[in-house]
């Protein structure tokens, strides 16, 4: 790294390159460092410029132009679009895999989808791996997620609306009569069905 040379298998002698290198890592480095378990030569080699990117669940705004974006890379030329239904699925799970598992989910519905929509029932999600991997609505909505679904069957009308319901109250940073109107209910129609839907 610091020379900027390498030796190619078989060679004798090492060849000068010109590189940018990128390395990424999902743990504190630092920390890492300060505990032993990261060699400090390493970091400073490595600690030019540090770009920080929140998990996918901090940024459930950029779902649908990743969805989109992977849609058009994924289809091989497919013309795709992803119905309402669907995208209020994607937009309610809190991905712990990230950008990966949003990717791999949508290649999932590619194998179901017929004509040109990727709809409700081509939507698979997975169950975390690990308990306790959830994102937040904010102080005033943080317990609604305790009752977000996953989605792994056949459509259900009643999922969707549940979906649709805790997705308008996320955007809203939990405030109910913001999402009614966001909703194009009343409030107390929201009221009664979230109280239906055991969201209360």
């Amino acid at each position: 790294l610091e020379n900027r040379e390498v030796t190619p298998l078989g060679a004798s002698k090492p060849v000068q390159v010109d590189y940018r290198l990128v390395a990424a890592s999902h743990r504190e480095l630092r920390a890492d460092v300060a505990a032993g378990r990261f060699r400090e030569d390493l970091y400073f080699r490595l600690d030019v410029a540090m770009l920080r990117v929140p998990p996918l669940r901090d940024r459930l705004e950029d779902v649908p132009m990743l969805a989109r974006h992977f849609l058009r890379q994924l289809s091989s030329g497919r013309c795709l679009a992803l119905s309402d239904e669907a995208l209020a699925v994607l937009r309610a799970h809190t991905w712990p895999g990230n950008v990966r598992e949003l990717r791999a989910t949508l290649q999932r519905a590619l194998l179901t989808a017929e004509g040109g929509e990727v709809g409700l029932g081509d939507i698979h999600l997975r169950r975390p791996l690990r308990s306790g991997a959830s994102g937040g609505l904010g102080t005033a909505g943080a317990g609604l997620m305790a009752a977000q679904p996953v989605w792994e069957g056949p459509p259900d009308w009643e999922h969707v609306e549940r979906v649709r319901i805790l997705d308008a109250l996320r955007s809203c940073r939990g405030n109910r009569k913001a999402a009614a109107k966001q909703l194009g209910v009343a409030r107390s129609t929201l009221y009664a069905r979230m109280e239906r839907l055991g969201l209360l």
